[in-house]
Parts: C-alpha cells; structure tokens; sequence
C-alpha cells in the first residue's frame, strides 16, 4: 500500500472521504483540510486510468474507490481488477480484488486470444485481397 492509498484509508476511517454517483460516474468526496470545505473529484476525461492526487501523492482511481467502498486496506501482493474488463467503469460493483498472479495470468490468456484473433483476421483479409485460400476448409 503506497502513502496515497493510506492518506485515503485514513480519510474513510474518519468519515473524510465518500463516494458519489455523479451522471452515472463515480466521484469522490474529500474533505480539505486547508480550504476547510468538501471537494468532489470526478472523472471528466476519458483516460485509459485516471489517478487522483490527494496531498502531493497520487493514487489509481479504481483502488481508492475499492478502499472508500469496503473500508479496508488492501493487501499486498493484490491488484483491484475490473469484472467487465473496461478501465474507465470504476463503480464499485464492477471491481474485484485478485491474486497479483492470477491477475497476470488472465490478461496473459487475453493478450493471447486477442493475438489469435488478429491473426485470423489478417488470414482473412490476405485471402480476400489474394483471391487464394491458406487452408483446406474442406478438412
């Protein structure tokens, strides 16, 4: 657990930080000491993943939602992995903590079916270009 992932540990210990559904995207609410007032952080870029900065430290979105959700720490060797795969979707229901392992397993497995299927579209698209077939279909 990196100092950014304890300053939010210990903001949702205190009842400093919240989570809000602002247009059907997940914000945060944190509490400022030095403005003295509450400051909504919310996603209004589209980034493959957004980091928040909370007292010069920074933090992944997704592991800041899943620490204010489930009021816990995470542990260490643990990654928060998205269920449907889709980096931007940060809402609570959609993550879930994993093994540092078996995360890198299943987006091995992906990385691999992903390659296969760019391979036999490239098959294809050389097939139809060539007016030639590279296999039997008839096996």
């Amino acid at each position: 657990m990196n100092r950014g992932e304890e300053l939010v540990y210990q903001r949702v210990l205190t009842g400093h930080a919240k989570l809000v559904f602002l247009e059907g995207k997940v914000g945060i609410r944190w509490y400022n000491f030095r403005w003295r007032k509450w400051i909504t952080k919310s996603e209004t870029y589209n980034r493959d993943r957004a980091k928040y900065y909370f007292a010069r430290t920074s933090v992944y979105k997704n592991r800041a939602v899943w620490i204010i959700h489930n009021r816990k720490r995470i542990p260490p060797g643990y990654h928060i992995d998205h269920i449907d795969l889709d980096k931007t979707n940060d809402h609570p229901d959609n993550l879930k903590i994993q093994l540092m392992e078996e995360s890198h397993r299943q987006g091995q497995m992906l990385q691999e079916d992903k390659t296969l299927r760019d391979l036999c579209d490239w098959f294809t698209l050389q097939s139809y270009l060539s007016g030639k077939t590279f296999w039997n279909s008839s096996q």
